[in-house]
Formats: C-alpha cells, sequence, structure tokens
C-alpha cells in the first residue's frame, strides 16, 4: 500500500509472499528483502518502483527478523535469524548483495531502519527466546563499533531518522509488554534519552 500524506491506497503485491522480511528506499524506489516463506528462510530481493515489483539479487545469507536501512541503490541489511540468531551484514549496490563488517552482537528483531549504508545503528534487538537487549552499535560502512545503550531494553521496536538524530518508538520490553515509549539517540551527546514515556501494557 502506498500513503500519500492522508490516506492509503492499494499497489501491486510483493512477487513472493512472505512474514518477517526487511525494507529500505522511498516509496518509488524501495527494497524488500529477505523474510520467511512457508516456514523457510527467504534470500529473495525485489525492488518496486512506485509501480510493480522486480527481482533483485538474492541476499547471500537467507534469513528472517533482519533489519535494513539506506537506499534501494545504496542498502543495508543486518542481523536476524538464519535461524540460529546472526551477526551478519550485507551491502546493496542496486544489483547484487556483499558482504560487510559483522554486528559485535548477534541479534535478531533490531528496530527498524535507522540510517544509511555507511551511517547506520543497530538499537536493540533479541538474542533469542523473547529476550530484550539494550545494546546499540553505529556502522560506517565498513565496521559496526559499540555505542551507548538504550535507557529501555526493547525487541521489535519502530525506529527512524539517522545516526545523528535517530528515534526508537513502542515494541516488546519483556514478553508479553509492550511499550508506547519513545527513546531518542544524538550522537553528539553520545546517548540515548527518553524524550516521552507512557504505560507499558501486558
Amino acid at each position: 500500500e502506498e500513503y500519500n500524506g492522508t490516506s492509503w491506497a492499494t499497489s501491486m503485491f510483493l512477487s513472493t509472499p512472505r512474514r518477517y522480511l526487511e525494507g529500505a528506499g522511498t516509496q518509488n524506489a524501495a527494497l524488500a528483502f529477505g523474510g520467511d516463506a512457508d516456514f523457510s528462510t527467504c534470500s529473495c530481493t525485489e525492488e518496486y518502483d512506485g509501480i510493480g515489483w522486480a527481482s533483485g539479487g538474492a541476499l547471500i545469507d537467507g534469513r528472517d527478523s533482519l533489519v535494513g536501512a539506506g537506499t534501494q541503490n545504496a542498502g543495508l541489511a543486518y542481523g536476524g535469524s538464519e535461524p540460529s540468531i546472526s551477526n551478519s551484514t550485507e551491502e546493496y549496490n542496486g544489483s547484487s548483495w556483499s558482504a560487510g563488517g559483522n554486528l559485535n552482537q548477534a541479534r535478531m528483531q533490531i528496530s527498524k531502519g535507522l540510517g544509511t549504508q555507511n551511517a547506520a545503528l543497530a538499537a536493540g534487538g533479541s538474542g533469542g527466546s523473547e529476550t530484550c537487549l539494550a545494546c546499540n552499535e553505529e556502522y560506517d560502512g565498513t565496521s559496526w563499533s559499540v555505542a551507548s545503550i538504550l535507557p529501555q531494553k526493547v525487541r521489535t521496536a519502530g525506529a527512524s531518522g539517522t545516526q545523528d538524530a535517530g528515534l526508537v518508538f513502542g515494541g516488546a520490553i519483556a514478553h508479553p509488554a509492550v511499550t508506547a515509549i519513545t527513546q531518542e539517540y544524538t550522537i553528539g551527546a553520545g546517548n540515548y534519552n527518553f524524550i516521552k514515556e507512557t504505560k507499558s501494557i501486558s
């Protein structure tokens, strides 16, 4: 579905039905990659041009519950489950994936989509068995470095922004509890801060 600032409209279907996939890019130049198709990890990549989906280069490591950042021609895929918890990072150049630097902490369900191929964040996530992690790492296009931790451990959270100014919001904090908290990261300050906290619900 496509959003125009007011409402959603149905567009073309993905070629490969799947869940726990990840994406990157914009409405008219998007990527969809990885996921779980019929209880089997998927390596397929699809590219969207604003009208329909076309096949792109396959991931080196097929996996689900991964996270992505960047654009259609400069994408990033990291973490996930294949089915073991992964620390793998891959970079997309518009046609194929190549290996990047591994995460220091292998994990899945990392907060979604923070930054670009050369300046990404990996905030929170899970080490398996519905655990929640507070770890945070910064990617410079070559390798990951450990950064200040999240105040609140969280997995499957939403995220937006850049490496310099990122937001992490919502997510799971302990099975089955979820949260509406928002956490803000400012690279100049070197840490995360709570900017809004509301009651968690179980």
